[in-house]
């Protein structure tokens, strides 16, 4: 994933290298949600064979990089009622769900059995989504990176060690490389910021990716991995909580961030059914 990264840290380091200031929400905040679609996409193409018209549901991964940077880009510009923003969201949440549940489906999924589904989904990416917004709300530098980093890398292998999908386990893996280069930059230029629609399109294509390993996955009790991933926002927004200042304080944060989500992705993959081995 050496392509996605370069691009994104040339990219952002370009355009917040000469940002001067400490307001978290000033700056090229535009920036973050055009580099995640233009690299992901780009990984895509190249790992999957080309855009193509959504036949099964990774077909539909471009369209939700396009439709998360929109609002990424909507929550830049937004000065209206957070509530209302919040309700897009979920909407466009919602709509992700059913392209990726459309195949199952038109095979046979009943609705009282997709509901559920939907729900949860919709449930488990707003309650990410609201974490991790929260995190940048509030750091700079490369801790909101970081932690979007090391959530976005758990996501892939449990994908891949979980649900046994190593195509649709690159899809997190790509969105991992922009963050891991958001954070360099975020270390080089400490004013970097994800804030103001900066981490829309990360956990949106991140999330997306996870909803698919659960669907198509072979094996039974899928359900425990993404709720025991929520330890991985969760604990950013914990450890920001640590009366540490300074650039060992930010160090310290994103490893104590590491250590518990560490912890929730261990316990998922140990309390797998043994019809998942």
């Amino acid at each position: 994933m050496l392509p996605p990264a370069v691009f994104a840290g040339a990219a952002l380091l370009a355009g917040w290298w000469r940002r001067r200031g400490d307001d978290p929400h000033e700056g090229p905040l535009w920036l973050a949600p055009v580099v995640v679609l233009i690299a992901y996409v780009g990984v895509h193409a190249a790992l999957l064979g080309g855009l193509v018209a959504p036949r099964v549901a990774a077909d539909w991964m471009p369209a939700v990089a396009l439709a998360a940077a929109g609002l990424g880009l909507v929550a830049w510009r937004w000065r209206g009622p957070r509530a209302v923003l919040w309700g897009l969201r979920a909407l466009v949440v919602l709509g992700v769900g059913v392209a990726c549940t459309s195949g199952k489906i038109r095979h046979g999924w009943a609705i009282d059995r997709a509901a559920p589904v939907l729900g949860a989904f919709t449930a488990h990416t707003l309650a990410s989504w609201w974490a991790f917004e929260r995190l940048a709300a509030r750091a700079r530098g490369a801790e909101a990176p970081g932690v979007l980093m090391l959530y976005a890398l758990a996501c892939g292998q449990v994908v891949a060690l979980a649900y046994y999908s190593l195509k649709v386990a690159q899809m997190p893996t790509a969105v991992a490389a922009c963050m891991g280069a958001a954070a360099v930059v975020g270390i080089i230029r400490p004013r970097l910021s994800l804030a103001r629609g900066g981490v829309d399109a990360p956990v949106l294509v991140t999330q997306a990716a996870l909803f698919q390993g659960f669907l198509y996955s072979s094996g039974e009790g899928g359900a425990w991995y993404a709720p025991l991933l929520l330890g991985a926002p969760l604990a950013a927004l914990l450890a920001g909580r640590l009366p540490l200042r300074g650039p060992k304080g930010t160090a310290a944060r994103v490893v104590a961030a590491a250590v518990v989500a560490g912890v929730a992705i261990g316990l998922a993959i140990a309390l797998r059914p043994a019809s998942d081995s």
